[in-house]
């Protein structure tokens, strides 16, 4: 067997496994990633070296902040100050959770938000008689939408930085990504603030647990939550601005080294934080990318799909397809392990074309993001499954506009901004 077909058999067999579910999807990478270097697709020295690159430094550095962000009560705090004062009635909760989980999201981990963000929820959808399940959806759309303002929204945009450098092309800048995550956001906004709200659950009361102990109110240090706010903002400030002489994973780390040594977040919680899961999921899967693409697994596929296509070389043709594949596959895939799997794939399409593979990686991180339809592919909105008492079918109504919304937002914006 021939090392292009067989790394493609390797990818199909990961992709399979990862849907089934039988085993844990970082499993499941690590050992692609095994089978990959013992069937010499990729050399064995070089299996694991995303763990020693930039994108792991810039993880774990975020991840601390992140944490400490969280863990000092700041992000409460803020997010009962916006609650208290927008939130006094239905449509007042709707529109501050959904400003919040944006905000935050574009800053910070939007898992952590969604999950600081529930309790405040429920407690004010307790206090004014709402059901929770009206607010959740769009508390979760909505940190999916901040997520693609800026690079560090989501471990998925980092993910498709990670392939352009891979493969030799210019990364991404901090708010590269929100020349679509802006208008993304005003239209997901529009939608869910007018019709997308019709196809919510009807407002039957708060459902919840009559005894269940929900405050708004949290203790915190005072002193230690100026310090984390005043770090987060040089350390944002100094990413934003991206100065040569300081990489983005180094402005992170010292961040979060500097709230480690402040005492802002304990040394054991901020290594718990630092999300090894999420850094092993991404070396395992860009070392399948990578064997992928070194035996010429990419171009063979990106041959196929255009025989398959009759033989279109429309750019615009192909990012449509392009952008329907990634949006069904993160459906059901977590969209780091989708933007992993189909970056290197975009990035062969566009050269067996002869199109700026940059502009289709950008499709594949925009579209694999808009997993709104199901509660499979983010976190985010697994998390609120329970909670907001939801079926997959519900998903399925609310979030399909919002994945079509996405897809043709993509589809226009990505091609202007980044020529073919």
């Amino acid at each position: 067997m021939t090392p292009d077909i067989l790394s493609i058999l390797i990818i199909l067999g990961v992709i399979i496994v990862m849907l089934s579910e039988k085993l844990p999807i970082t499993v499941t990478a690590l050992i692609g990633a095994l089978v990959c270097g013992f069937a010499g697709l990729i050399p064995l020295s070089s299996l694991f070296s995303t763990l020693g690159s930039s994108t792991a430094m810039l993880l774990v550095g975020l991840g601390i902040i992140g944490e400490a962000f969280f863990r000092t009560g700041l992000g409460h705090k803020i997010s009962v100050y916006i609650l208290e004062r927008i939130g006094k009635n239905e449509h007042g909760i709707y529109l501050s959770a959904m400003l919040l989980g944006c905000l935050l999201s574009a800053v910070a981990n939007n898992t952590a938000v969604v999950i600081t963000l529930i309790p405040l929820v429920k407690s004010l959808c307790k206090e004014l008689d709402v059901s929770v399940n009206r607010m959740l959806y769009p508390l979760a759309a909505a940190a999916s939408f901040g997520s693609a303002l800026t690079l560090i929204g989501t471990p998925s945009n980092i993910t498709g930085n990670t392939v352009l450098e891979a493969a030799g092309l210019p990364p991404m800048g901090f708010f590269d990504v929100a020349w679509v995550g802006v208008p993304l956001t005003i239209c997901g906004f529009l939608w869910m603030l007018t019709l997308g709200k019709k196809l919510l659950p009807a407002n039957t009361g708060y459902q919840g647990d009559p005894d269940e102990n929900l405050s708004l109110q949290q203790s915190g240090n005072p002193k230690k939550m100026k310090i984390t706010a005043v770090i987060s903002i040089i350390t944002l400030i100094i990413m934003m601005l991206q100065p040569s002489w300081m990489p983005l994973y180094a402005a992170a780390l010292i961040g979060g080294i500097v709230l480690i040594l402040t005492g802002c977040i304990k040394e054991r919680d901020a290594w718990r934080a630092t999300g090894m899961e999420t850094l092993l999921l991404i070396t395992g899967l860009m070392a399948i990318s990578g064997a992928v693409t070194q035996s010429g697994g990419g171009e063979l596929i990106a041959e196929w799909v255009i025989h398959i296509l009759g033989g279109n070389t429309n750019p615009y043709f192909l990012t449509i397809v392009l952008g329907i594949v990634c949006t069904l596959l993160t459906s059901f895939l977590s969209n780091t392990a989708a933007v992993a799997l189909m970056g290197p794939v975009a990035i062969s399409i566009a050269n067996s074309i002869g199109v700026n593979p940059v502009s289709m990686v950008m499709i594949v991180v925009i579209t694999c993001n808009a997993c709104f339809a199901t509660p499979v592919g983010g976190v985010a909105f697994t998390l609120i499954v329970k909670p907001g008492n939801y079926k997959f079918k519900d998903f399925v109504r609310m979030g399909l506009p919002l994945t079509i919304i996405n897809l043709a937002v993509a589809i226009a914006v990505i091609p202007l901004i980044w020529k073919f």
